[in-house]
Order: C-alpha cells, then sequence, then structure tokens
C-alpha cells in the first residue's frame, strides 16, 4: 500500500505488510496495522508526527536512524515519538519483525 495517507487500519492473518505513507500524508486518527504471520515495513515521510507503539511476539523492531537521529533496533517492543507526536501509529506481528524507515 502505498500513498498520501491520513488513515489506515490494516489487518492480515498470513503475509507480509509493507505501507508507504509519500509526502504530505498526516495521521488524523489512530492508525493500526496487525498480522498474524509476517513481517511489516512502514515508510513514512521525514516531517511526519506520531506516537509509534511496536511489537513483535516473534522477531525484532527496528526504526532506522532517519528520525531526529534517533534510531533503535530492540527485541521486540518500541515505544518513540517521532516529530511532534500526536496520534498513535500501533503495530503488532505475532510472527515476523517490524522496521520503519524514511519514505
Amino acid at each position: 500500500m502505498s500513498g498520501r495517507l491520513s488513515g489506515l487500519d490494516f489487518w492480515t492473518d498470513d503475509g507480509s505488510v509493507k505501507v508507504t505513507a509519500r509526502a504530505g500524508s498526516a495521521m488524523r486518527e489512530n492508525w493500526q496495522i496487525e498480522t498474524e504471520d509476517g513481517h511489516v515495513t512502514i515508510a513514512l515521510p521525514r516531517s511526519f508526527d506520531a506516537d509509534l507503539d511496536l511489537y513483535t511476539s516473534d522477531g525484532r523492531v527496528r526504526l532506522v536512524d532517519v528520525f531526529d537521529g534517533q534510531g533503535a533496533n530492540t527485541d521486540d517492543a518500541l515505544r518513540r515519538t517521532i516529530g511532534d507526536g500526536g496520534y498513535v501509529l500501533r503495530v503488532r506481528s505475532d510472527d515476523g519483525s517490524i522496521r520503519v524507515e524514511e519514505s
């Protein structure tokens, strides 16, 4: 999925998810992405504002060092404000890694 996004609520029980929020995307509500079996990759514009809430039961969470120079690589969970924060971007994977990068 790719585009100029303002809302997102996505779920799959089997498969990886790739979301690219293009320049001009802005959260107007909380966003949610869930997969039971697959990796999640989210690409966000540098000027994006969100409170990240990322968790995987079996995998790693990685925030690529593009948001205010604050990269992170954790075993299973990460909470971080990017930009000015605001709405929650919640990502869950039961079996797969989560990666947040710049679009």
